[in-house]
């Protein structure tokens, strides 16, 4: 449960930021760690590559999505 509402607080205060322009370089790094860190978690619990076997591509790719927005701002 913790990690749900850290995870809720952190993208929505993240993306506001992001979309506002403030503080672009540190909220897109914020979530890359985080996404990161989802990642990680959910390779180790699921094993899994694939989305549809609940895998962990797709915080992955939002993880070097948030990355690339940081390294550009």
């Amino acid at each position: 449960m913790v990690f749900v509402v850290m995870a809720t607080l952190l993208e929505f205060v993240a993306g506001i930021a992001l979309v506002l322009g403030l503080y672009t370089a540190i909220a897109a790094w914020l979530t890359a760690a985080f996404m990161l860190v989802a990642t990680v978690s959910d390779l180790k619990v699921n094993k899994a590559w694939m989305w549809t076997k609940g895998g962990c591509e797709y915080p992955l790719f939002w993880s070097i999505c948030a990355a690339v927005v940081a390294a550009n701002s």
